[in-house]
């Protein structure tokens, strides 16, 4: 039995070929970095947008409870000013 030395039946590609499959495994791989990008940058962007809104939200409450409980104390120091005034007692 012989044995076989050369597959002549396969074909090489030729330059030309080989310069176009490159091209295309160029430009796969530049899309896929673009995909992978946009996918980053969209995580990233939405994680500063929480991160301020929730800082923001955390500053709001703050900042009214704040005002409540002045409102709160001046409030209870208006009263206790009418009534010391008038010699009322509650």
């Amino acid at each position: 039995m012989a044995a076989i030395k050369r597959f002549n039946w396969v074909r090489n590609p030729t330059a030309w070929e080989s310069t176009q499959g490159w091209r295309e495994k160029q430009r796969a791989a530049s899309e896929s970095f673009t995909s992978a990008a946009a996918s980053a940058f969209d995580s990233f962007q939405a994680a500063w947008t929480g991160a301020v809104s929730g800082a923001v939200q955390n500053t709001t409450q703050t900042a009214v409870a704040r005002i409540q409980a002045e409102s709160q104390a001046s409030l209870k120091a208006s009263s206790s000013a009418l009534t010391s005034s008038l010699n009322l007692t509650v």
